[in-house]
């Protein structure tokens, strides 16, 4: 009876002096203990909000940014070098407390600004107020995305983003336009290439399909690799508007470089911003606002002077 008595008396003194362990192996309820995983908590089933804008360098810029309420999502490419993270709440900047789950940093937390910052480098996301909640199962639908360079498009990758990104253009009516004889893309390396390629590069390609979508990230990127393509030029400076266009789905266009290029671009006449091609003599492609005329010299019926 004494025995039993010590031990209901020492109890709560031992569980007292025990470290605070978690199941899992972490102390406490920090950060590295959020449960962002496919099994997580209910905020896992809560609506997300894409309604955020990006701006700054494009270097240190994710690629899009959106929350849950309780959360905030960072996308950055792979093997980008994470930048410092700070959250703007009144004008004032702090550190940002956040966990690594690839390909995302996740803030806890919603906050009006995130700023990233890497040397003399820097971007920010603002949030811009209710209103882009889609579910967690739902197409995406407006996600503040920064276009990642591709190969031989080096220059872009260092241009600030000027202004908000646009809102994706579906591609279900860019196809639409497309030719009927729709096939699965070629993409550049292919198949097999013969000694001859190189030569045969510029003149095969009536001979590819062109396709557009997702891994493209916006319509910018997508024009300048089917340019690549066709033997035509289209640099940075050639996309004359002040945002970028995502694409929110796949499409296949037929293997005419410049009707694939109209019928893409068409997809943007019921958007925010319409636009529309220019192809010139020396094989020059430019995109520019659909109010603009292409001949810089002539003057666009009903515009004014």
């Amino acid at each position: 009876m004494h025995r039993l008595f010590k031990t209901l008396f020492l109890l709560p003194w031992l569980s007292a002096c025990a470290p605070p362990w978690t199941p899992g192996g972490g102390m406490g309820r920090g950060p590295q203990d959020w449960d962002t995983g496919p099994h997580a908590g209910p905020h896992a089933a809560r609506a997300h909000d894409f309604n955020w804008r990006l701006s700054g360098d494009r270097q240190v810029a994710p690629l899009q940014v959106f929350d849950d309420g309780r959360h905030t999502w960072l996308q950055f490419a792979p093997g980008q070098v994470m930048p410092a993270l700070f959250i703007e709440h009144n004008g004032v900047e702090r550190p940002a407390a956040y966990v690594r789950q690839e390909p995302y940093a996740i803030l806890q937390g919603k906050w009006s600004a995130v700023v990233m910052r890497g040397g003399s480098l820097q971007a920010r996301a603002d949030y811009l107020g209710a209103g882009g909640h889609v579910a967690a199962t739902a197409s995406p639908t407006a996600p503040a995305t920064v276009p990642m360079p591709s190969s031989g498009t080096a220059s872009s990758a260092s241009a600030p983003l000027s202004a908000p990104l646009s809102s994706p253009v579906s591609m279900a009516g860019a196809a639409a336009g497309a030719a009927p004889n729709m096939r699965a893309a070629v993409f550049p390396g292919a198949g097999p290439q013969g000694r001859g390629a190189p030569q045969a590069a510029a003149g095969s390609a009536n001979a590819r399909l062109y396709r557009a979508g997702p891994a493209d990230e916006n319509m910018r990127r997508a024009l300048a690799r089917w340019a690549g393509l066709a033997g035509w030029t289209f640099q940075p400076e050639h996309w004359a508007v002040d945002v970028d266009i995502p694409l929110s789905g796949s499409a296949d266009f037929s293997d005419d470089f410049k009707r694939s290029v109209r019928a893409l671009v068409a997809a943007t006449e019921l958007g925010e911003r319409p636009l529309q091609p220019c192809f010139y003599a020396n094989q020059v492609l430019r995109v520019i606002p659909l109010s603009q005329a292409c001949d810089r010299t002539a003057v666009r019926p009903g515009a004014s002077i």
